[in-house]
C-alpha cells in the first residue's frame, strides 16, 4: 500500500479499512496492483470510481433507486389522501403520517436481526421487499374501490415493515460486494448509494404529486394510479434485485445475535456479582463464561456497546433535519411562493430542493472539496465530517430562525382572549350617488370612501351589545344616518361590520389564520337581499387566467345550502375556499334575471390572502364586485428559505454519508445490518422529539422554538465530541497501535504491520 493511500485512510476511511482488513481480509494482503491502482486514485482527487465498481453493485443502486421511489411517492401524497379522499381530519391525517415515518425507521431493527440471525441479508430483502410490494398494491387499491382506512392502514403497515425491514440490509449487502482493500471505492459506494436515494426521491417528489392532481378517476384525483406507479417501481426493484443473485458475494447468518447477546450480559453481570475481587485488567463482559461465548464474540459485543454509546447524540441531527417536511413547511406557507409569469412554488414543493442540492453536492465533495483538503494535508475523518455538519444543521436553524422573526413581524395580529378584531365595510349602494361612511365606535372614528375598508383594530371583548353610530360624509348629496347596537355572534373573534343598502349595519365573521398549505382563502359575499333571490339557481367561477385553465365553483344558491353557507340578516356568504395564487376571470353563470349584464372585473390573489368577494347591485341594476381584504398577503419570499436548505443539505452530505460509512466500518461482521438498523433508529427516535416538542408546545413563537433546536445542536456536538475522543476503535487485535502520521508531514512508506493497524477514531492528539 502507498504511503499516499496510509494518509488518504488515516484522514478519511481509516475506520472501514481496519474492519476491512479484520473482518473480510482475515490475513490476506492488499496486493501491489491493488496498492498501485489506489495510488493513482489518490492522485487523480477525482475518479470515476463508479466506473470500477463491480457489476453486482449496479443492481443494488438501481435497486435502491427504484425503492425510494416508492417511498418518497407514498410519503409526498400520504396526508392529502387521507384528508381529502379516506376523509380524515388534518389532526388525525398528520398523526398518521408520522406514525408511518416511526414504523418505517423503527421497523429496521427487525431487519436488521432476521438478516444477521436468520435468513442472510439476500433472503431478508428479498421477501420484505416482496411484503413492500403487497403494501403498495394494496394502498393502491384502496383508492380504487375505496376499502376504507382499514384498506389504507393494512397497505402502510406493510409498506412499513418492508421499506425498514431492507434499509439496513440494502446499504450493507452493497458494501459487502467492494473487494478487499478498497476503502476509497467503499467510501464512494456509500456517495453513489445516496445519490441514488436523492434521485429516487426527487423524482417521485415532483412526478407523483403532478399525477395525482392531473390525472382524474372515480370522479376525483387519480389516487390509485399515483400509488399504483410506486408499487410497479418496488416490482421492478425486486425483479432486478434478484436478476444480480449469482454476482453477489454472500455472507451467511449465524446464531441469534441479539438472543446471543442477552446471554452473554446475563452470564457477565452473574459472574460479576459472583466474584469476590474485581480484576482491574477485566471489562464488564469479560466475566461471561468463556466456554459458552468465545472472546471473538465478547469482542463483538463489546465493539457494539460502544457504537451504541456513540450513537447517543445522533437523534438530535435527524429531530432538526425531518423538520423540513413539518416546521419548514409550515413556515413557507407563510411566505411568497411567487417567481415569475404565472409560476409560484408551493410550500411543499421547497423540499425538493434537499434532493436537489444532494444531487449536486456528492459529485462537488467526492471530486473537489475533500481532495482539496487531502491535498492541504488537512484532516477529514469521517467523525471530523459528522461534527461539522452537525454544526451546519444548527446555523440551518439559526437561518431558520432570522427568516421566521422576519414573517411574524408582518403576520396577522390574532385576538386573544378576551379581545375581538373588528374591520369597517363601506358597501353603501342605496343612494343615488357613491357615498363615503363615517363610522363612530368606542370613541373611534373611521372615514371610509365608498366601496372600502378599514384596517383591523383591537378592542376588548364584552358580553354585551355593540353600539356603531354611522353616517354619510358631509359631501355626500344623500344623507344617511343610522346606529345600532349589534350582537356579536360567538364563536368568533374576527368581524366585518358593513354597511350596505341604505344603511344597515351588519357584523359578519371573519377569517384570521392563513391558509397551512400557502394557498390563498377566497369567499363571495352578497350584501343585496334582492340580489340572491335573482341568484337563487346560479354560481359564480373563478378561472386562472394561464395555460392552466384551473377553475374554482362557488355555488351562490345560499338559500338551498345552508350547510355550505352562513347568513346573517340580509348578508349572505359562502365558506372560504383555497385558491392557488394568480389572476383570474370571475365569471357568473346561470339563469340570473334583471337590467345589464354583470360588469365582473379580473381579480388576482396572491399567496396567504384571506380575501371576500362581494357581489352587489348598482343603481342601474347592473351586477358588480369589488374585495374586501380580510388578511394581506405574504410579503416575504420563499427564496429566503433557500440559506437553510443549503445548510441542511450540507450538513446532510457530511454527516449522513459518513454516518453509514461508519456504521458499515466499525460494525462486527456478525453485526452489521444490526448496526445499521440502529443508525436507521436514529431516525425515529428524531422524529419522536419533534412530535413531543410540537405536542407540548412549551415554547410559544416559532422562531425561539427554531433557536432552541439549534442551540441543542451546539451541546450535541460538545457531547459527540466527547464521545468520539474516548471512542475506541473496532481491531481485531486488541494491541495494535495507531500509526500517527501528522497532516503536515510528508508521509512514509507503509509497512504490512502499519497496513494491519491503520485506524483512527476521527478526534486525535493531533487534531
Amino acid at each position: 500500500m502507498s504511503s499516499g493511500e496510509q494518509t488518504k485512510l488515516i484522514g478519511a476511511d481509516g475506520l472501514s479499512k481496519q474492519a476491512e482488513l479484520n473482518q473480510e481480509s482475515a490475513g490476506k494482503q492488499v496486493t501491489s496492483k491493488d496498492a498501485a491502482e489506489d495510488e493513482e486514485v489518490e492522485r487523480a482527487g477525482c475518479s470515476p470510481a463508479f466506473c470500477r465498481f463491480p457489476l453486482s453493485v449496479y443492481f443494488i443502486v438501481t435497486n435502491e433507486f427504484c425503492e425510494r421511489f416508492n417511498y418518497f411517492g407514498v410519503r409526498t401524497i400520504l396526508t392529502l389522501y387521507l384528508l381529502k379522499f379516506i376523509g380524515l381530519s388534518s389532526d388525525h391525517s398528520t398523526a398518521i403520517f408520522h406514525l408511518f415515518v416511526v414504523v418505517c425507521y423503527f421497523s429496521p431493527i427487525i431487519g436488521g436481526i432476521v438478516a444477521d440471525s436468520l435468513l442472510g441479508r439476500f433472503w431478508t430483502i428479498v421477501i420484505l421487499s416482496i411484503v413492500y410490494c403487497i403494501g403498495g398494491v394494496v394502498l393502491a387499491a384502496t383508492a380504487v374501490p375505496h376499502l376504507g382506512l382499514a384498506g389504507a392502514l393494512i397497505g402502510l403497515l406493510l409498506i412499513g415493515l418492508g421499506t425498514g425491514g431492507i434499509k439496513p440490509n440494502v446499504a450493507a449487502f452493497g458494501a459487502d460486494q467492494i473487494p478487499e482493500g478498497k476503502a476509497w471505492m467503499r467510501e464512494a459506494f456509500f456517495s453513489t448509494f445516496y445519490f441514488a436515494i436523492n434521485l429516487g426521491s426527487l423524482l417521485s417528489t415532483i412526478l407523483i404529486p403532478v399525477v395525482r392532481s392531473n390525472v382524474y378517476c372515480m370522479d376525483d384525483n387519480c389516487y390509485a394510479l399515483a400509488f399504483g406507479m410506486p408499487a410497479v417501481a418496488m416490482a421492478l426493484a425486486i425483479v432486478i434485485f434478484i436478476v444480480g443473485k449469482p454476482m453477489y458475494r454472500m455472507v451467511q447468518p449465524g446464531k441469534s445475535v441479539v438472543g446471543q447477546a442477552a446471554c452473554c450480559i446475563v452470564s457477565a453481570a452473574k459472574n460479576y456479582r459472583a466474584a469476590s475481587v474485581k480484576d482491574a485488567d477485566r471489562q464488564f463482559l469479560d466475566y461471561a463464561d468463556s466456554d459458552r461465548f468465545p472472546p471473538e464474540f465478547v469482542r463483538d459485543l463489546r465493539q457494539f456497546s460502544r457504537l451504541l454509546l456513540l450513537y447517543i447524540p445522533f437523534p438530535i441531527f435527524w429531530a432538526l433535519f425531518d423538520q423540513m417536511g413539518s416546521r419548514w413547511t409550515i413556515q413557507a406557507s407563510l411566505m411568497d411562493g411567487y417567481m415569475f409569469w404565472d409560476w409560484s412554488i408551493l410550500p411543499d414543493q421547497m423540499q425538493a430542493l434537499n434532493s436537489l442540492l444532494i444531487l449536486v453536492l456528492i459529485p462537488i465533495f467526492d471530486c473537489c472539496i475533500y481532495p482539496l483538503l487531502s491535498k492541504l494535508h488537512l484532516s477529514t475523518t469521517l467523525c471530523k465530517r459528522m461534527g461539522v455538519g452537525m454544526l451546519l444543521a444548527s446555523s440551518a436553524f439559526i437561518a431558520a430562525m432570522a427568516v421566521q422573526m422576519r414573517i411574524d413581524a408582518e403576520l396577522p395580529t390574532v385576538p386573544k382572549t378576551g379581545q375581538i378584531k373588528l374591520k369597517f365595510v363601506n358597501s353603501l349602494t342605496g343612494t343615488s350617488s357613491p357615498c363615503g361612511v363615517i363610522f363612530e365606535y368606542d370613541g373611534v372614528t373611521r372615514d371610509l370612501a365608498h366601496l372600502g375598508f378599514s384596517r383591523a383594530s383591537l378592542h376588548t371583548k364584552t358580553p354585551h351589545l355593540w353600539n356603531v353610530a354611522m353616517h354619510t360624509s358631509p359631501d355626500c348629496p344623500d344623507t344617511v344616518k343610522r346606529a345600532a347596537n349589534l350582537t356579536l355572534p360567538g364563536g368568533n373573534n374576527s368581524y366585518d361590520v358593513i354597511v350596505y343598502g341604505s344603511g344597515r349595519l351588519a357584523a359578519v365573521p371573519a377569517a384570521t389564520e392563513k391558509n397551512r398549505k400557502g394557498l390563498s382563502l377566497i369567499r363571495v359575499m352578497l350584501t343585496n337581499p334582492k340580489l340572491a333571490d335573482r341568484l337563487l339557481d346560479d354560481k359564480l367561477i373563478l378561472r386562472k387566467i394561464s395555460r392552466v385553465k384551473e377553475g374554482i365553483d362557488f355555488a351562490l344558491n345560499l338559500t338551498a345550502s345552508p350547510k355550505s353557507s352562513v347568513a346573517k340578516g340580509d348578508i349572505r356568504f359562502t365558506d372560504y375556499q383555497p385558491v392557488h395564487s394568480g389572476f383570474y376571470s370571475v365569471q357568473l353563470v346561470g339563469n340570473y334575471t334583471g337590467r345589464g349584464e354583470p360588469e365582473l372585473p379580473n381579480v388576482g390573489f396572491s399567496n396567504g390572502q384571506i380575501i371576500s368577494l362581494v357581489l352587489y347591485e348598482d343603481s342601474d341594476g347592473k351586477i358588480r364586485s369589488f374585495l374586501i381584504e380580510e388578511v394581506r398577503a405574504n410579503s416575504v419570499s420563499m427564496m429566503w428559505q433557500v440559506p437553510q436548505y443549503v445548510l441542511i443539505s450540507i450538513a446532510e452530505v457530511l454527516f449522513s454519508i459518513s454516518g453509514l460509512a461508519l456504521s458499515y466500518a466499525e460494525a462486527p461482521a456478525s453485526m452489521k445490518s444490526l448496526v445499521q438498523a440502529l443508525w436507521l433508529m436514529c431516525v425515529a427516535i428524531g422524529n419522536v422529539v419533534v412530535m413531543v416538542v410540537s405536542e407540548v408546545r412549551i415554547i410559544p413563537y416559532q422562531s425561539y422554538e427554531f433557536l432552541m433546536f439549534a442551540l441543542l445542536m451546539l451541546l450535541n456536538v460538545f457531547v459527540f465530541i466527547l464521545l468520539a475522543m474516548r471512542y475506541q476503535p473496532f481491531s481485531a487485535d486488541p494491541d495494535s497501535e495507531l500509526p500517527m502520521v501528522p497532516p503536515t508531514s510528508k508521509p512514509a512508506p507503509l509497512t504490512e504491520q502499519d497496513d494491519k493497524s491503520n485506524v483512527n477514531s476521527g478526534y486525535t492528539a493531533e487534531d
